[in-house]
C-alpha cells in the first residue's frame, strides 16, 4: 500500500500527493490547500480508467500533468498494470492536452456520447490510453 506519492514539480513546491489505503483517490496539497483530485478505477483486463479534477485557480500550471504522468507511472510500474485509458468531454480540449504531455495517445472517439453540462447539448467522448 502506498502513503505518499510525490510528483517531481509539485514536491519542489513542498506539495505532496496523498494516497488513501482506504481508496483509489489520491489528493494533491500545495501549502495545506487542496488543489484537485485523481483516481484510477479498475476495469476488465488488467485496464485501469483514471479521472481527474483541479480547482479553477489551479489551472494552467502543471499540476494535473504532473499527478497523471506520476499515477500513470505507479500504475505501470508497481502495479503491473497492461494499460491506462483516460477520456474528456470535445469541448474540454485543455483535458486532452494534459493527456498528451502524461504522454498518452489518441484512441478513439465516441460519437454525441455525453451531454456537455454547462451547455446541455450533446458532445463526443475522447479516449487516450498509455501503454
Amino acid at each position: 500500500d502506498i502513503d505518499i506519492i510525490y510528483a517531481d514539480r509539485l514536491n519542489k513546491k513542498t506539495a505532496k500527493i496523498y494516497a488513501s489505503s482506504l481508496s483509489p483517490t489520491l489528493y494533491w496539497t500545495y501549502s495545506k490547500e487542496l488543489i484537485g483530485a485523481i483516481g484510477a478505477f479498475p476495469s476488465e483486463d488488467n485496464r485501469y480508467e483514471i479521472g481527474y479534477n483541479i480547482s479553477k485557480k489551479h489551472w494552467r500550471n502543471g499540476y494535473t500533468t504532473e499527478a497523471l504522468k506520476a499515477v500513470i507511472k505507479f500504475l505501470k510500474e508497481e502495479a503491473k498494470v497492461y494499460k491506462v485509458i483516460c477520456a474528456h468531454i470535445s469541448t474540454n480540449l485543455a483535458s486532452g492536452k494534459v493527456m498528451q504531455k502524461a504522454g498518452m495517445e489518441y484512441d478513439g472517439t465516441l460519437k454525441d456520447y455525453r451531454i456537455d453540462k454547462s451547455t446541455n447539448e450533446r458532445v463526443d467522448l475522447i479516449y487516450y490510453s498509455s501503454r
